[in-house]
């Protein structure tokens, strides 16, 4: 567990974090809302009907009392909470989505509850929950405009009565006009007046609306609801409550927490003591919205088929009146998919202005307010969706495959597309003409006419739909980096490693629903579910067409990377193209959105999605055939800063392909490269190799000896070495591989160098380190060795990118490494016992991390600067010089003569007197021994003694065996007195770090103990 740094504070759980008050300003008056308006004539125009009559028909004809006002946030307590900044747009826009509503004593004015949602960028949620209520206009400016406003409706009321006098409708209306004039003691005029949508201020009282609302980090619907009423009842009250109104919200801010895991909390209310509930750690997760009222408004084959479309992940929109009934069926829907969450765009409430994000290509799931009296039949629904008579009268739920947007005719979208077109070319002087008069509405106080002002508008807000595209993927390309250098931003400036935690697949497929976005932007012509895929595929089509034209056997979308092993590795090739047909081949992948995300996940894995989606924007002839001009990929300047951001992905290293397509064919090739020395650079033996990873092993492959090839350095010198390509289910990151031959033939000995091993899709390539002998009669005599993998720097990125990777694999044991041990001139006790602790805390280290986080432990235990390598420097330490000996000894030859020694004494009765828990030790080291001794696998004594390590510190046997050892007399024979053997205080030092080893469950590799069965 991750606790808070020594600078910062930790975060207060608080029950609450903003009181909010939203309604009228009265200073600005009133002020119409502009984005309401361009709700309507996008709706206008999206129902093929002209925008600017349809709008304009509801905006003036319609009665001032009816029409959208803006509302402002007239205060909140505090300014700011830090951990939760404070969106004060978001907050305004969902408290009123419909914006100011005004009523007059004739009209029902019963106080309403809502909540609501906001979703932040990193998936996090806030909960709102809203009290609104009408409060008497008591400001003489409001009431004068609204009266202003009243008499210009029946104006042109009058004006449409005029020029059509044989209706009864507008005969209807000029009489309402002229009796709603000036004549006051008119008893027609005074009943006229109370009917519904009319306003005289010197006899009727004008209410407007305003909310209350609680902003907290957890849905406590009923506690905050209760609190709300409590409030208003105090506001309205004639009598004021116990304490001030303040210390109320005080109190609820700052002193009532959070509760605690599987406890109840109960705080005192303004009236009545108010009770919430938190489930604990192995309960259901908190679900404070009513979860049969969800089943009562939609009924059970409804809701069944709204929770069906929610698993297929399809894109839902909820319908009602009733904001609060749209809350309660979204977080039922969602809760009934424990323990699922839904991954996709989550938006109960959707504020009229933001209608245009039905247009979104992706899954979701919003909640849409219905007007009174509307008539459901007049909803278009795509022809494979079917009206649900069923559904309840007071709940309307439309279950949308996808938004349909059809014209009339081919010509209506030209004209559309023409309009649009007219709408981005206007010159500065214009834009800045609409826009000033747009910014005048509100001092004005009548609205103008849409035609004038939609050409502005929507140019605005287009650029601003393309700026929010361009500034999300800044966020999340940087969310990704810091999530994946974890410590290491903190170090470089990015933020408290707090900020981090979000599972890498999220983040992943939060970025392919960002790129499918873009990519629906301003499409000519939808075709298929996945708008990148498709442009793929016809960038494609378009490619092997050219190429076949050319006759050209290498097409031109071919380019070679260098070789990321120098002179051992053929080049691969990059292929925008190559890596398309890689994913085609995938008969795991059903649909056009899978492959798209399986083509964004393997280009982000081997470092090209920039490089690739750069080339498939270079082809400016079939963007311009498949986009609009307004599309956000035919903006330049914000293209390339889109391309410049994905390029920072390089930074760090992704297996996002790797880790989910986990059982899909991969082609491995296989390069074993000898050391040219002695003429042994080859062996006549028969070699195998076996590449083991996270995900399996690939089994023993037989190499063919005479699969030779022949590569020439930069001084053109031949390098000859053993290449084969196998095709096995993916093994995921590559860890170790095991080497060996059988010892046939006449040069049966064989020097290697290392081995390398590249997946020939993704190009990942892993350098296992070897430096030593395979041979009986040579080293230790081993003919097979484990050997550890450390992932290939690609020689193409540039050293802002290296200083970013994340660190490489440790190496396995080499050569040098054996030197090194032998000579020990160089290495005092100090530097050993260093290395020992080191070695040893890091393997803690491992352990205390997320277990996403933790690697290889194989690495930690016989790579470099390993427990095993340490651990082999104490045992060097003082080991008689092999002069004495007249051959080469290993550490093993000690552990062997030692067990010589025990079974012996076992044998004549000298072990009787020690104690059962010494001779229980003294059997386990010979039986392990033994056990390791007669295997197969002929490992060498190098080999052996690592395996002996491995297997004491997995069953925290190391330090016991240790003082066995010591005790035997064969350590007279083979270690000087100077040893650290030798000396009682090293050893018990050793022993007890060692010992810190049993407080964790070490797993070993198959790799590591194949043929063993201990």
């Amino acid at each position: 567990m991750s606790g808070t740094s020594a600078g910062s504070a930790a975060v207060p759980c608080r029950f609450a974090h903003y009181f909010v008050i939203c309604g009228i300003d009265t200073e600005t008056g009133l002020e119409p809302d502009e984005l309401a308006a361009l709700h309507r004539w996008l709706e206008a125009d999206r129902q093929g009907r002209d925008p600017d009559t349809a709008s304009a028909g509801e905006n003036f004809e319609q009665s001032p009392l009816k029409r959208t006002f803006k509302s402002k946030v007239l205060a909140r307590y505090p300014e700011n909470v830090e951990w939760n900044p404070f969106d004060q747009d978001a907050v305004n826009m969902l408290c009123m989505p419909k914006g100011l509503s005004f009523r007059t004593q004739a009209d029902q004015r019963e106080p309403q509850f809502h909540s609501f949602i906001i979703t932040k960028e990193d998936g996090s949620r806030t909960y709102g929950f809203v009290h609104t209520f009408y409060e008497e206009v008591t400001s003489p400016q409001i009431c004068s405009a609204m009266q202003t406003l009243y008499q210009m409706h029946n104006a042109e009321q009058t004006n449409a009565a005029s020029s059509s006098s044989s209706s009864s409708s507008s005969m209807d209306s000029l009489a309402s006009s002229l009796d709603d004039g000036y004549s006051p003691t008119s008893s027609s005029s005074s009943s006229l007046s109370r009917a519904a949508g009319s306003y005289d201020s010197s006899r009727d009282t004008l209410y407007v609306s305003k909310a209350l609302c609680l902003i907290t980090p957890m849905p406590f619907m009923h506690a905050c609801r209760r609190f709300l009423a409590q409030m208003h009842s105090a506001v309205i009250a004639a009598t004021a409550p116990p304490l001030p109104l303040e210390s109320y919200v005080y109190n609820i801010l700052y002193e009532v927490p959070l509760p605690a895991l599987g406890r109840s909390l109960k705080f005192h209310g303004i009236y009545e003591p108010i009770v919430c509930q938190r489930p604990g750690p192995g309960e259901l997760p908190l679900a404070d919205f009513p979860l049969a009222e969800a089943f009562s408004l939609l009924g059970v084959e409804n809701l069944v088929q709204v929770f069906t479309c929610t698993l297929l992940e399809m894109q839902i929109l909820l319908y009602s009146q009733d904001y609060q009934r749209l809350m309660t069926v979204a977080e039922g829907i969602t809760t009934l998919l424990f323990p699922f969450q839904w991954q996709h765009v989550y938006v109960p409430i959707l504020p009229a202005s933001l209608l245009h994000f039905l247009d979104a290509p992706v899954p979701y799931l919003m909640g849409l307010q219905s007007k009174e009296g509307t008539d459901r039949s007049k909803l278009e629904l795509p022809q494979e969706v079917q009206h649900q008579p069923g559904l309840r009268s007071i709940f309307t739920a439309c279950l949308f495959c996808r938004w349909c947007h059809k014209a009339t005719t081919a010509q209506r979208r030209k004209d559309r597309h023409r309009q649009q077109t007219e709408h981005l070319t206007l010159d500065n002087d214009l834009k800045e003409k609409y826009m000033q008069e747009a910014r005048s509405l509100g001092k004005n106080l009548r609205q103008p006419k849409l035609s004038d002002l939609s050409p502005a508008v929507i140019a605005q807000t287009n650029w601003k739909f393309v700026e929010g595209l361009l500034k999300e993927c800044r966020m999340k390309t940087k969310r990704m980096l810091v999530e994946k250098m974890g410590r290491e931003a903190v170090e470089l400036g990015h933020g408290e490693a707090s900020i981090t935690g979000l599972e890498e697949n999220t983040l992943i497929a939060s970025l392919c629903d960002l790129l499918e976005r873009i990519w629906s932007h301003g499409l000519q012509v939808k075709q298929g579910k996945s708008a990148l895929w498709s442009h793929l595929l016809h960038y494609q089509a378009r490619e092997e067409m050219l190429a076949q034209q050319a006759d050209s056997p290498a097409p031109r979308f071919l380019e070679r990377r260098k070789s990321d092993s120098s002179i051992a590795m053929p080049s691969l090739r990059v292929s925008l193209i190559q890596d398309m047909r890689h994913i085609q081949s995938m008969s795991e992948i059903k649909t056009d959105v899978g492959r798209a995300r399986a083509w964004i996940r393997l280009s982000l894995e081997k470092k090209l999605l920039s490089q690739h989606l750069k080339q498939l924007l270079s082809r400016q002839a079939l963007t311009k055939k498949l986009y609009k001009r307004y599309a956000f990929l035919r903006c330049e300047e914000e293209k390339e800063q889109f391309l410049f951001h994905l390029l920072s992905l390089n930074a760090v290293d992704y297996f996002c392909f790797t880790s989910v397509f986990t059982t899909i064919m991969i082609p491995y090739r296989v390069v074993i490269i000898p050391i040219k020395k002695l003429s042994n650079a080859m062996t006549t033996s028969n070699p195998w190799v076996c590449v083991s990873g996270e995900l399996g092993d690939s089994g023993i492959m037989q190499i063919p000896k005479n699969v030779l090839e022949m590569t020439f350095d930069s001084a053109f010198r031949p390098h000859t070495h053993i290449s084969a390509i196998f095709k096995c289910q993916n093994l995921g990151k590559l860890t170790t591989v095991q080497l060996g031959h059988d010892n046939a033939g006449l040069l049966a000995k064989w020097l290697v160098d290392c081995v390398m091993v590249r997946n020939e899709i993704t190009g990942h390539t892993y350098r296992f380190p070897c430096g030593r002998w395979l041979g009986k009669g040579v080293d230790d005599g081993s003919l097979e060795r484990v050997l550890i993998g450390e992932l290939v720097l690609p020689s193409g990125e540039d050293d802002s990118a290296r200083a970013c990777r994340t660190p490489p694999l440790q190496r396995s044991p080499s050569q040098g490494r054996r030197i090194s041990i032998t000579s020990l001139t160089g290495r005092d006790t100090t530097q050993i016992q260093e290395g020992i602790g080191e070695a040893v805390n890091n393997i803690i280290k491992h352990f205390h991390k997320p277990e996403k986080e933790r690697g290889s432990l194989t690495v930690l235990l016989c790579g470099e600067n390993s427990l095993v390598a340490a651990l082999e420097q104490f045992f060097h330490h003082g080991f008689k010089s092999a002069r004495l000996f007249q051959k080469t000894v290993f550490v093993w030859d000690f552990v062997e003569k030692a067990v010589a020694y025990m079974e012996s004494a076992d044998q004549v009765g000298d072990l009787q007197e020690t104690t059962e828990a010494m001779k229980m030790t003294c059997q386990s080291l010979c039986h392990y021994f033994n056990a390791i001794n007669s295997t197969s696998r002929n490992i060498g004594k190098d080999g052996k003694f690592q395996l002996l390590v491995c297997l004491g510190a997995r069953d925290r046997l190391l330090p016991q065996w240790l003082p066995l050892l010591v005790e035997c007399p064969v350590i007279l024979q083979m270690y000087e007195d100077t040893a650290m053997l030798r000396d009682p205080s090293t050893l018990n030092t050793l022993i007890s770090v060692l010992e810190a080893l049993h407080d964790f469950s070490i797993t070993l590799e198959a790799s590591l103990v194949k043929g063993i069965n201990l």
